[in-house]
């Protein structure tokens, strides 16, 4: 869809991608204006919907070299432009406008990376931003942690999934937003890039994934099969999984549930997905290993609010299903406990002591050995002493993060 895109009128469509031949592993970080959009790698390409204006678009390195390139260029309303990023030598990277037919055939052989219609004008007289633009904003941050991690070779079968559903009130009935879960997702991005060695064409990345989007990628109750199932290399890919969104409880014996963007408050058990389809699922991938980190808690609570707004009052204990062998759960809470956000909202406290954790900080005294490599165990600790103090002291509430190594079912 993104391919045959028509332009808006008063809109310019750039395309950026690779057509450089560097070893395998060579990311780039591509920023406009500054502000951070995807990585990509010769697989992959952006897409970015931009005022018209001038812009700086900016190349850093994700993995082997360490020189930038940066090019200014100026966009027109209506205008298709194709932004090839290519080098002369090692220490010289570049970005060069090409061809339109060049192009084209440039984007048909790739993946879409990102599609960011978000606006970066810079120019003297910019187009100012509708007030409903600036709230959308102000609800739903994007900024990630800054964080470096250890550096980790690129694994070009590994693949990971990151949903964040934010925005519930566009699609779904009574159901509240989860502010943070844009910004969640971003940081998270640059986990699996950066620390796992995910390079940016194996990453599935769903903003406000539907009931339907679930399906498409993790599989149905009858066919298992879904697009991370095609993504895996078996026996060789290790999968990592994040969610950031509602969860709750449904039906009379308290099933737990994913709740899609467009879910209806009083039919989740309906239209949810059921967290047991998901482990069942996960378990039949073929995959070396799977990791499934849940930035959501299942009570029908949450700090933006009730998923259950204007159903039964009736609490609902959530039943939590069993972990299959070769997965991995590390979760923000317990399943009757509330995930808690920073007082800002501008991250949700189980992500970003996970991430600050996982940058090295739980590897240290008095959490860890210091021997380079954050264990679970290091991990626990670390989020005992950080994600459960400020809940407490925040909020006066107990949320304490589950580390779950899959068992064999009986």
């Amino acid at each position: 869809m993104v391919k045959a895109y028509q332009v808006p009128s008063d809109k310019a469509l750039v395309f950026v991608y690779k057509v450089t031949n560097l070893p395998l592993g060579d990311v780039d970080r591509i920023h406009v204006n500054g502000k951070y959009i995807a990585d990509i790698d010769d697989h992959v390409f952006i897409a970015l919907l931009l005022d018209p204006g001038n812009y700086q678009l900016t190349r850093r390195s994700g993995s082997l070299t360490k020189y930038a390139a940066e090019f200014s260029f100026d966009v027109r309303a209506g205008e298709k432009i194709f932004l090839a990023r290519d080098f002369g030598t090692s220490r010289i990277h570049f970005f060069r406008i090409e061809d339109a037919n060049q192009g084209e055939v440039r984007i048909a052989q790739r993946r879409l990376a990102r599609f960011d219609d978000r606006s970066f004008a810079s120019s003297s007289s910019p187009k100012a931003k509708s007030a409903s633009q600036t709230v959308e904003t102000v609800r739903f941050p994007t900024q990630s942690i800054n964080l470096s991690y250890p550096s980790r070779a690129v694994r070009p079968d590994d693949v990971a999934v990151i949903i964040g559903n934010a925005d519930y009130a566009k699609k779904s009935q009574d159901i509240p937003n989860v502010t943070p879960a844009y910004a969640d997702a971003e940081a998270i991005r640059a986990y699996v890039t950066q620390a796992l060695g995910v390079r940016a064409g194996n990453v599935i990345d769903l903003k406000d994934a539907t009931n339907a989007d679930m399906l498409k990628l993790f599989g149905s109750e009858q066919d298992h099969r879904g697009q991370l199932f095609d993504w895996v290399v078996p026996g060789v890919s290790r999968v990592f999984i994040y969610y950031a969104g509602h969860g709750a409880p449904a039906g009379d014996d308290g099933t737990a549930y994913l709740v899609p963007s467009d879910a209806d408050a009083t039919r989740i058990q309906l239209n949810g997905y059921p967290l047991s389809r998901l482990y069942r699922n996960l378990g039949k991938l073929p995959a070396k290993s799977v990791t499934v980190v849940l930035e959501a808690c299942f009570s029908g609570s949450s700090q933006g609010g009730s998923v259950f707004s204007k159903a039964s009052p009736i609490q609902i204990k959530p039943k939590a299903p069993r972990v299959p062998s070769n997965v991995t759960l590390i979760a923000a809470g317990e399943p009757t406990q509330l995930a808690s956000w920073e007082q800002d909202a501008s991250h949700s406290l189980f992500t970003k002591y996970f991430l600050t954790g996982m940058s090295g900080e739980a590897d240290i005294k008095p959490y860890g050995n210091g021997d380079g490599v954050v264990g679970y165990d290091e991990l626990e600790r670390y989020l005992k002493r950080t994600l459960t103090y400020y809940a407490r002291r925040y909020y006066g509430r107990d949320q304490k993060a589950m580390v779950v190594v899959g068992q064999q079912s009986p």
